[in-house]
């Protein structure tokens, strides 16, 4: 019984393989433009993960953090030299 189903299973095997009747030979450009295609899908798709977008939320909410710190600092300076120079006459 074993033999069989091993006889089987490697017949439909080979009726697929005869199925192929045209086989595409691709230029180099073809494959260029396909390992491409291929490259944009798979970082479109790993942007579009839970953790991906999460991560991306979160550094930009440290740089927007930062550049208010930097913002803020600026500010103490300008309104220290503008009381620097109230106080000398």
């Amino acid at each position: 019984m074993r033999i069989s189903l091993l006889h089987q299973s490697a017949g439909t095997v080979v009726n697929q393989l005869k199925k192929v009747e045209e086989v595409k030979v691709c230029s180099p450009e073809e494959k260029r433009s396909d390992d491409v295609e291929i490259q944009q899908r798979t970082l479109r798709l790993y942007n579009q993960l839970a953790e991906v977008k999460s991560r991306k939320e979160e550094k930009s909410r440290q740089e927007t953090y930062a550049k208010n710190r930097e913002k803020a600092k600026e500010f103490q300076k300008k309104t220290l030299e503008k009381l620097r120079a109230k106080k000398t006459p």
